[in-house]
């Protein structure tokens, strides 16, 4: 997971070239103190800024990653799928769902050094939640591994995301109440800052590069049809889609199977919210009529016109009906 807004470290970049970590030393308006040494930040503040620790390091060799021609990476804002996603592509990769227990975060770019990335062996599945303007310059490049783009209702990633923050008390200490919280998601003031500027900078990314290897989906397609969308996945992947296969690793990937064989593994002082609730819609459970209509009109200014907007817009869909089990991951 990344702790330190990706945002922050492109806007230091985009002022100076040359921007040094030192113990204590502040950076522009963002005021980013590291107080313990120059590369991992123990104690991270970034004005309003809900983060945490995070290895600088790390983060800058976002840009710099190289990447293999058969690569597969995962990007998707947190709280959207990711575990969910790269999951299934580590077992469509291997052909088989009796793979070794890895861990997401082994092959998630801002979060080892590179040379652990580099050590990986291939074929690597990668996952990410950075921003388009941060992924690695080798992709545009080359424009040869293949991406996979998930996206997911804003209203159930803000919920996700609020328990998320919440119950993880050793990194973030955040003890406010989710009325606390909705204004923070909105304003972008969260890990990953805004949820609509990471989805137009997406989109407009994939328009601008029209040969870049993508495969788009999206948390609720993955539920309403997740075996069709892991044939659809395989098909891009160019691995087996032997019916039989496909529904194994459906099997394997389903939300308690993941909790039972990962959940333990990922479970963090404050409780195992990795896999919380998986459901659809469960914004409805949360949102007060106030907030969903200041949600609807901050939705309506920031992405009218885009792709997300006629996926999840209140004015194009009925989220009347009930909660559906899925896989949140």
């Amino acid at each position: 997971m990344l702790y330190l807004g990706l945002e922050v470290w492109y806007e230091c970049r985009q002022k100076s070239e040359k921007v040094t970590i030192y113990p204590s030393q502040s950076y522009f308006c963002f005021d980013i103190t590291v107080p313990t040494s120059p590369t991992l930040c123990r104690t991270v503040s970034i004005s309003n800024l809900l983060t945490a620790k995070h290895s600088m390091r790390c983060t800058k060799g976002v840009e710099t990653c190289k990447t293999r021609e058969d690569d597969v990476i995962v990007v998707a804002y947190p709280k959207s799928g990711t575990h969910w996603v790269w999951e299934m592509v580590r077992l469509l990769q291997a052909g088989t769902t009796d793979v070794p227990l890895v861990e997401k975060d082994d092959g998630m770019i801002e979060d080892v050094v590179p040379e652990t990335l580099e050590a990986l062996p291939s074929p690597r599945a990668l996952n990410t939640h950075a921003h388009f303007e941060l992924m690695p310059q080798d992709i545009l490049k080359k424009k040869s591994c293949k991406l996979i783009y998930v996206t997911r209702d804003p209203r159930d990633v803000m919920v996700s995301y609020f328990n998320h923050h919440r119950k993880l008390t050793q990194y973030y200490n955040y003890s406010g109440q989710w009325k606390d919280y909705f204004p923070l998601f909105l304003s972008g003031k969260v890990d990953y800052e805004s949820w609509f500027a990471y989805t137009q900078g997406w989109e407009q990314g994939m328009k601008d590069n029209p040969d870049l290897q993508v495969h788009v989906t999206s948390y609720e397609a993955l539920h309403e049809n997740t075996e069709e969308e892991i044939k659809k996945t395989a098909g891009f992947l160019g691995t087996s889609a032997d019916k039989a296969f496909l529904r194994e690793v459906m099997k394997k990937t389903d939300f308690e199977s993941m909790r039972a064989t990962k959940g333990k593994n990922e479970t963090f002082e404050g409780g195992a919210v990795m896999y919380r609730k998986g459901k659809v819609g469960d914004w409805k459970n949360w949102f007060t009529v106030a907030q969903s209509e200041q949600f609807d009109a901050v939705f309506e200014q920031e992405m009218k016109g885009t792709k997300a907007y006629e996926l999840y817009s209140i004015k194009k869909q009925d989220f009347s009906t009930p909660d559906r089990n899925m896989n949140e991951k």
